[in-house]
């Protein structure tokens, strides 16, 4: 009787352990898509701030360039 309840005790320390095991691995899984996305994220967003960027300088040069040529039209 005490043999079969030791065998029993085995098998669920056993069950215990796969599970943890099983759920360390989901997580492991799932924090690694996470941190994925979030690079992806991240890069989206550095990308649509350069791109914010370039278009702004380019209109300031744009606006640059025509106050240039008004005050040169203007002033010779």
């Amino acid at each position: 009787m005490e043999n079969k309840s030791k065998i029993n005790n085995y098998f669920v320390i056993q069950n215990e352990a796969r599970s943890e095991e099983s759920q360390s691995k989901k997580t492991k899984f799932f924090r690694h898509i996470y941190q994925k996305n979030f690079n992806i994220n991240k890069y989206i967003k550095e990308k649509k701030a350069t791109k914010n960027l370039a278009a702004f300088v380019f209109f300031k040069l744009i606006k640059l360039s025509n106050q240039l040529f008004i005050f040169n039209t203007f002033w010779h």
